[in-house]
């Protein structure tokens, strides 16, 4: 119930207001719920759950992380154009960075999760194992989930070409999220 409050409460906040830029709040509204509901969050816990004790195709999981991480990701990144009055160009470009680093970052996590420790991590690590959790990282190996976290990574970094050196943050950013020991 308190992910079904905080969801609604961000449609209230978000369509509260007198603006003149009314216009693009409806539009930024619509990217929310787009991506919280059943082409986004809400529609990657439906195929974690269906998928629940079972194996997982490859592709599901990349939906699944797609969906339930990075789809919020990418309704804050398009939000953020839409609201600042950028063009559609770079709302796509926001959107594939936001994308590619929610999967990058998810992938790392598996990643994490097997080599990592507990005192570093802040968590249990192995936990997906244990659980009989099919990842990523289950699919392809260690070594190959890297090599597509690096590369993932590169590609959210090269959407960003089109916002120049005001994204200069943002490219560290992704760099050291995906580079990351916990």
């Amino acid at each position: 119930l308190a992910g079904d409050a905080l969801l609604t409460e961000a449609f209230r906040v978000a369509l509260s207001t007198e603006s003149v830029l009314s216009e693009r709040i409806v539009k930024a509204a619509s990217v929310l719920a787009e991506c919280a509901g059943i082409n986004g969050m809400i529609g990657g816990q439906v195929i974690d759950l269906k998928y629940e004790n079972t194996d997982v195709p490859l592709e599901a999981v990349k939906d699944m992380y797609r969906m339930k991480t990075g789809a919020l990701l990418v309704a804050a990144a398009k939000i953020g154009c839409i609201i600042g009055g950028a063009d559609d160009k770079a709302i796509g470009a926001a959107a594939c960075f936001a994308e590619n680093v929610g999967l990058a970052f998810q992938i790392k996590d598996d990643i994490l999760d097997l080599t990592s420790t507990d005192e570093v991590l802040g968590k249990p690590v192995g936990s997906d194992e244990s659980s009989n959790k099919s990842t990523y990282v289950a699919h392809v190996g260690l070594k190959t989930a890297q090599n597509d976290v690096d590369e993932i990574t590169r590609t959210a970094v090269k959407s960003l070409d089109i916002f120049g050196d005001r994204a200069d943050q943002l490219r560290k950013f992704v760099i050291e999220l995906c580079d990351r020991k916990k």
